[in-house]
């Protein structure tokens, strides 16, 4: 039987608090709040290094979507 921890399609994402720069704490995976999560692997991934600029290059489209994009 194959098993895999990874998240499908409609799956319950288990909510989850991370502490920002700024010293305050964020929770992601709240109910009733459309969220997205990009994850980096760092600044030595150079495929990493331009999702920032991709994805502010979209900050308008996703606030109009009501996923408003905050940099932490």
């Amino acid at each position: 039987m194959d098993m895999t921890a990874k998240l499908h399609p409609g799956e319950i994402f288990e909510p989850m608090c991370f502490h920002r720069l700024d010293g305050e704490d964020y929770t992601f995976g709240t109910p009733s709040v459309w969220q997205a999560l990009f994850v980096f692997r760092g600044q030595h991934c150079p495929i990493c290094t331009s999702y920032p600029g991709e994805i502010d290059q979209r900050r308008a489209t996703l606030s109009r979507l009501s996923v408003p994009p905050v940099r932490r």
